[in-house]
């Protein structure tokens, strides 16, 4: 399973709210004496906890953002889409932005450059969803 990216200071929250806080773990040093532990080791035991989604029990669901990240397409299919729309958009006469408007004219320039096999039918990334047709005849909106 692979986890997501958790900021020090969210897993730091989860594990406050989850331990008490520094003041409720306690340290017993070598001459038998037990004390709280200090802002400098609770910080250090915070570090190497285990990652937050690990807990079932978490206030903090975040759960959803792995099981998402499983069934969304790969990044190639979201940026075709989103550059299809931005093309369908400027097209309608809407101003998309200068650096937009220059990113679109390269990915065309480097889809005319290098162009799709007349031989390729419809075909599909590994997520299913359809790329271009041979004919780049594509509705606004389709992917």
């Amino acid at each position: 399973m692979k986890l997501r990216k958790v900021a020090f200071a969210d897993k730091e929250a989860y594990y406050r709210e989850k331990m008490g806080g520094p003041s409720q773990m306690k340290h017993m040093e070598m001459d038998g004496t037990v004390r709280a532990l200090t802002e400098e080791e609770w910080n250090a035991w915070v570090k190497n906890a285990p990652h937050v989604d690990l807990h079932n029990e978490s206030p903090y669901d975040f759960n959803y953002q792995g099981q998402r990240k499983e069934f969304y397409p790969d990044a190639n299919a979201q940026l075709g889409a989103i550059w299809k729309a931005l093309d369908a958009i400027e097209q309608s006469g809407v101003d998309i932005g200068t650096s937009a408007s220059a990113m679109l004219a390269k990915i065309k320039a480097i889809k005319v450059k290098y162009p799709k096999p007349a031989n390729l039918e419809d075909y599909c990334t590994d997520n299913d969803l359809e790329l271009d047709d041979v004919t780049n005849n594509e509705n606004p909106g389709e992917s």
